[in-house]
């Protein structure tokens, strides 16, 4: 699960609301926007730097196709924070990842995680960091 940590200039995100496809919606789902509607971060879509903007869902909510969700915009000036569901090897300040929809993958050049703060690199520890 991401949850927003702060934002680097102290302002409160905006919230939106987007079409997002059918399925069970949960706070902190990393989602990304693609072909029109706010689709969950997987290994195929989402988990690198160019596949569409990303959101952090807001609210539970189970969707329709195309029934809004309520999100907020992730970037560079808004740290998100994150606990490892599985053990990361070579997770350190610096660090690029890729992502799934609730948490990070493996350290890899062209993801879309940049680790500010870590806390180890084992199962639960948490990490700090933007979406690029």
């Amino acid at each position: 699960m991401f949850s927003i940590h702060h934002t680097r200039d102290g302002r409160v995100p905006p919230t939106e609301c987007l079409p997002a496809v059918a399925g069970n919606h949960a706070i902190g789902d990393l989602l990304v926007f693609s072909d029109g509607l706010l689709t969950p971060v997987s290994a195929e879509l989402g988990a690198g730097t160019d596949d569409g903007r990303h959101f952090v869902s807001v609210a539970e909510k189970v969707c329709e196709e195309g029934d809004l969700l309520p999100v907020v915009a992730a970037g560079e000036d808004v740290v998100l924070e994150v606990a490892l569901t599985k053990a990361v090897e070579g997770i350190a300040p610096g660090a690029v990842c890729t992502v799934s929809g609730s948490s990070l993958e493996a350290v890899a050049e062209g993801g879309a995680f940049t680790v500010l703060q870590s806390d180890g690199t084992a199962v639960g520890d948490l990490q700090r960091g933007v979406l690029i």
